[in-house]
């Protein structure tokens, strides 16, 4: 599993550059703005794991505000993964180049791909 520390991601969030979260293809991508739903979802991904083989990526997507930065981790970790899931706090809108990017690499490559609203709003 590969989940970026806090101490890190905090340098990232709301960054105006570009940056390469340099997180590797993982089976699963799990990407939410709520750092507790990223700590619930990596201890859930480490007890889960033991026997299934199966690798989880989490991040806070509020890392990738700037669009390279989405290109890049779509490229980079996202366009090879078994499924993609998005926890959308306040819906698509407040992230729509994200998850255009996310849908529309998942659908080429025939990923299934999920985006939660963390309201109860459609996405």
């Amino acid at each position: 599993m590969h989940l970026v520390s806090l101490e890190s991601a905090g340098t990232y969030l709301g960054s105006d550059e570009a940056v390469d979260l340099e997180i590797p293809q993982g089976d699963i991508i799990l990407l939410s703005s709520a750092d507790t739903d990223l700590l619930l979802l990596s201890n859930a991904a480490k007890q889960a794991r033991d026997g299934h083989g199966y690798t989880v990526r989490l991040a806070n997507y509020m890392a990738l505000s700037h669009p390279y930065a989405v290109d890049l981790f779509v490229q980079k970790t996202a366009s090879q993964a078994k499924m993609i899931i998005v926890r959308l706090l306040g819906g698509k809108s407040y992230w729509p180049y994200g998850v255009e990017q996310l849908q529309a690499a998942a659908k080429a490559q025939n990923i299934p791909f999920l985006a939660l609203s963390g309201e109860g709003k459609e996405t």
